[in-house]
């Protein structure tokens, strides 16, 4: 990975997505009309599809600022996902018991944060996040490393002891497009193609 910016695509911009999970599988059809399935990525990545159309210009000259910023697909970004952006059931606040992320050892230190189907966070809302160890909301004694992208405790949960928690988090992305493409139509205003943006692994 070239690079990521810790920034955020500006939430101003009101754009109209589609988009959800992709995975790479290698379909092989054989001369008896049997498949062979080989699955090339262990879990999927997302893929958006933007719908600009028509803005008024000064919507479109703080996209392309923003695309110029990251050099088109060079730098990632963060997005908010529109569909799932939270551990939280819809219109619920988060909680510290929203999913449970792994169970103490006395030993380890650092655990993934994970949502409920398994799928990793990397890209936490960091001041949206609660822990609970045993049931019992902590306040102190953990944060989230940004090398290492896993919840970090200043001392290793017990043996046994459940911990689970709750956050906001952004996917981690980078521009597929190389170039954005505007047209002027009326009084300030104009048209901008579909953008897509490409969920990055970490």
């Amino acid at each position: 990975m070239t690079g990521f910016h810790d920034v955020n695509f500006p939430a101003r911009l009101k754009f109209n997505v589609s988009g959800g999970p992709e995975m790479r599988v290698d379909v092989t059809r054989l001369s008896s009309g049997h498949e062979r399935r080989n699955k090339r990525w262990s879990a999927p990545l997302r893929r958006y599809l933007i719908s600009v159309g028509q803005r008024p210009l000064d919507e479109i000259q703080v996209l392309t600022a923003f695309f110029e910023a990251r050099s088109g697909p060079l730098y990632g970004f963060r997005f908010r996902d529109p569909f799932e952006h939270s551990t939280a059931a819809l219109n619920q606040n988060v909680s510290a018991n929203d999913v449970e992320i792994g169970i103490g050892d006395g030993v380890a230190t650092e655990m993934n944060l994970i949502l409920g189907n398994g799928r990793q966070v990397t890209h936490p809302i960091e001041d949206s996040l609660r822990v609970a160890v045993d049931g019992v909301e902590i306040f102190t004694g953990f944060s989230f490393d940004q090398s290492s992208k896993k919840l970090v405790f200043d001392q290793a949960p017990a043996s046994e002891e459940a911990i689970s928690a709750g956050f906001q988090f952004d996917v981690p992305v980078r521009f597929e497009n190389e170039q954005l493409v505007a047209t002027r139509t009326v009084n300030n205003a104009g048209e901008v193609s579909d953008i897509t943006l490409l969920e990055l692994r970490f």
